[in-house]
């Protein structure tokens, strides 16, 4: 891994590393960070130092024989959850709103009636 210098003696040691093996090493010291930037610049961007990247979380419920669409986290991304619900009911011509949900309870959770996972992702992207 490292090699000596023919200018090294005793008394000031000199080694030399190759640069590829000197950025690895560099490299795995750093920790892992994630940067998430607002569409249209609505504000700065967030800077997310923990060991996995947030997700929205996108889950289809069933309650009372009716299937329904809930997305969470979107805070995270600096999505207003309310201009988001009412975009659901303009493009999916559905009821959708903010409900309580016993899984996120830290976060805004938005409910649309009806099965839209695939409409709602494309809608995200």
């Amino acid at each position: 891994m490292y090699l000596e210098a023919t200018e090294s003696t005793l008394a000031n040691p000199v080694y030399l590393m190759r640069f590829q093996q000197l950025f690895s090493c560099t490299l795995q010291q750093l920790p892992l960070a994630y940067r998430i930037s607002p569409a249209e610049g609505a504000g700065p961007s967030l800077l997310w130092r923990k060991k996995h990247p947030p997700v929205i979380d996108l889950t289809v419920v069933m309650k009372n024989g009716k299937k329904l669409t809930r997305v969470s986290n979107l805070e995270t991304f600096t999505i207003d959850p309310d201009a988001f619900a009412k975009r659901l009911q303009l493009t999916l011509a559905c009821s959708a709103g903010r409900v309580e949900d016993p899984q996120h309870r830290d976060t805004i959770t938005i409910q649309a009636q009806g099965s839209h996972e695939a409409a709602v992702s494309k809608l995200l992207t």
